[in-house]
This record gives structure tokens, C-alpha cells and sequence, in this order.
């Protein structure tokens, strides 16, 4: 609006996703041609590079809601699984996406946290980061085993816990069903990866709450 970027936003969300909607926004604006390319409608190659540009403004959203100083002491403090994760992303009223994301970037454990989005009936790799500045478990666009925790968080808030094998180690994932992408709607899930021997002692006096719909039973 004369020449100056605008941020639209739907009230009626939560303060969690206002916030992180309004970091996302504003980091297209770091990109020379925010305001001239109509985003969100292209195909193949063109697309996949769209959705590269998606994941970025979800990072930089994360750097702006969680100051590195503040958001690593408590992470020191935390005990690594999705519990403690959401309770921090209660604390700093951000999404848990944006804490997730942050927690791999500070954290000294061993982890790794994967977003995928539900393509044809099979849950393809959006993003992965991974701790201490390593290589991504998982590269983007890779499927994720059908029959596996991941498939039983569809929808928004739903977490299951599982195994999962990957180059000959033994995962624990903690699972949960994210919100989906505004333009696309498609469902989307976090997966939080620990090495299996680490993971059991941080999950080992926690209480497993599974949270679905007890009016559609899984399993």
C-alpha cells in the first residue's frame, strides 16, 4: 500500500500463529522481489523452489519470536521431549513449529526435528534440521515409511510416539500433527528424532499423553 509492504492476518487465529504468521510475512520482505513476484503459483521445479522459500521464512520467523540468549538458557533446563516443548512454546506464545526449530539451533543433545506435509496418501520431507550444525537426518522430499507414528498425527495437536530406523540406527520420534500451510491445506507433522539409549531416559519418568479424538479411535 503506497509502495510500503502490509501485513494481513486473521484475528480469529491464536496469539501463537498471529505471531509467527506476522514473523513469517516479514521475512519475505527480506528478499528483493517480495513485492513482485505472486508467490504460490507455479509447478514442479518452480514450485519445489517456492516451497524452499517457505521453509526459509519459517526459520527466520523462529530467529525473530526466540531470542538465541533467553530461549538457550531455558532450553538447557528443558528435558528434551515434546512435553517440554510445548510448554516452552506456551511460555514465549510462539508456535511449536518456531520452538522446534530453534531448539535444534541451541541445543548440546542429539536431535533433530523433521516437518512433512501429506502428499497422495504418503508424508513427504517439507524441511529437517538437525543439532549442532550436522547434516539433516532426512533430505527434503523424502517419503516417510507408511505404518509408522508419523501416519496417526493428521490432524492439528495429535502426537504418538514410535521407532524408526534410519541408516542402520534406531530412532525414538515423538510425533505431532502441525497446522497446515495457509495456501495449501494439506496436513502437515513434526516428528522430534533422538537417538533411541538417549531418548528412553528423558522419556522414562513421563507419562505418555497420547492426544487425539476419543470419538475416532486409532488403531
Amino acid at each position: 500500500v503506497a509502495g510500503k509492504p502490509v501485513v494481513e492476518y486473521n484475528p480469529a487465529q491464536n496469539p501463537a500463529r498471529i505471531n509467527f504468521s506476522i514473523c513469517h510475512e516479514i521475512a519475505h520482505t527480506l528478499f528483493a522481489d517480495y513485492g513482485e513476484v505472486i508467490r504460490n503459483r507455479a509447478t514442479g521445479e518452480a514450485r519445489r523452489e517456492e516451497q524452499q522459500l517457505e521453509s526459509l521464512c519459517d526459520i527466520a520467523a523462529a530467529e525473530m519470536l526466540l531470542p538465541p540468549g533467553p530461549f538457550s538458557e531455558d532450553a538447557k533446563n528443558a528435558e528434551g521431549n515434546l512435553n517440554s516443548l510445548l510448554q516452552m512454546a506456551k511460555r514465549y506464545e510462539a508456535s511449536l513449529e518456531a520452538v522446534m526449530l530453534r531448539y535444534t539451533d541451541v541445543t548440546t543433545n542429539d536431535a533433530s526435528i523433521t516437518v512433512c506435509v501429506l502428499q497422495e496418501n504418503v508424508l513427504v520431507v517439507e524441511y529437517s534440521q538437525t543439532s549442532q550444525g550436522r547434516a539433516p537426518l532426512l533430505e527434503t522430499g523424502t517419503e516417510i515409511k507408511t505404518g509408522t507414528a508419523p501416519y496417526e498425527c493428521f490432524a492439528p495437536g495429535w502426537t504418538e510416539r514410535g521407532e524408526y530406523e534410519l541408516k542402520g540406527k534406531k530412532y525414538a520420534i515423538e510425533c505431532i500433527g502441525l497446522r497446515p500451510s495457509r495456501r495449501t491445506k494439506l496436513p502437515r507433522v513434526g516428528i522430534l528424532f533422538q537417538p533411541y539409549e538417549e531418548a528412553t531416559s528423558t522419556l522414562a519418568n513421563d507419562i505418555e499423553y497420547v492426544l487425539g479424538d476419543a470419538t475416532a479411535p486409532r488403531g
